[in-house]
């Protein structure tokens, strides 16, 4: 028999979820802020396409006008409000011509946009994935629509 008894070691587990927290929520706060950043880049991506569709159809149903590629240019920028304007490049072709690649391309309405003809207009977008400094990828979008005018 002894005559010091035993010590029993107290276990606690008090502090255990603070330190787990501390491990976990840096993680979980990359994680988060990288899918929103994600997010933010493909909304920029489906405005784009959405305006490039919008000036589609009206450059095909704008025929008549003096400068069809104006009022299609136009129904662009109106339909991508969230983009920066000036960072858009927009290239409409008509029966296989080309205007000039810019911000505000035109074309006269001169008779050249016969109905049954094909026309495209495609616009680029620049984007950065950018995460606390650090550039993580940069390229650009590109939309494209072709319809026939009417």
């Amino acid at each position: 028999m002894s005559y010091f008894p035993e010590r029993r070691r107290v276990h606690s587990e008090t502090g255990s979820a603070l330190v787990e927290m501390a491990v976990v929520l840096p993680v979980l706060t990359i994680l988060m802020l990288s899918i929103a950043q994600i997010g933010f880049v493909m909304n920029r991506r489906i405005m784009l396409t959405e305006a490039v569709g919008f000036a589609a159809r009206s450059l095909a149903l704008t025929r008549s006008n003096a400068d069809p590629c104006l009022v299609a240019v136009t129904k662009l920028k109106a339909a991508a409000n969230g983009l920066t304007l000036s960072s858009l490049n927009i290239t409409i072709q008509v029966n296989g011509h080309t205007s000039a690649t810019s911000n505000s391309p035109s074309c006269p309405g001169d008779g050249s946009m016969s109905a049954g003809s094909d026309a495209v207009v495609t616009a680029t977008y620049p984007y950065s994935i950018a995460f606390y400094g650090f550039n993580l990828g940069a390229g650009n979008f590109t939309a494209q629509t072709s319809v026939r005018v009417e």
